[in-house]
């Protein structure tokens, strides 16, 4: 286990914020989840698998970071098209160089 975050955890940072209406925090808590359960599916080849504790605090806070500003700006949904591919060349890159 390398991280500590629980949901209540990211739920709190999504409220901390102060830029979201309710809605919208429990709007990005399942598009978090969602997206967590299915890296955490991928990163252990398991169905069955929680993801609490499986990713890095900082990984999760980025992916928060990345959210928050769609959740008032629908618009830059589309734009996440774009910086997937770029996330992903990240991690290619990183991969790449061990």
């Amino acid at each position: 286990m390398i991280g500590t975050y629980e949901p209540y955890d990211i739920e709190a940072k999504l409220i901390a914020d102060g830029r979201l209406t309710r809605p919208e925090v429990e709007g990005l808590l399942d598009i978090i989840y969602e997206v967590l359960t299915a890296a955490a599916q991928r990163v252990t080849g398991s169905d069955e698998v929680d993801w609490p504790g499986l990713f890095a605090d900082e990984v999760v806070d980025l992916l928060v970071a990345l959210l928050i500003p769609i959740a008032d700006r629908p618009h830059l949904a589309e734009e996440m098209h774009t910086a997937a591919a770029v996330f992903q060349a990240l991690c290619d890159t990183l991969t790449r160089r061990g």
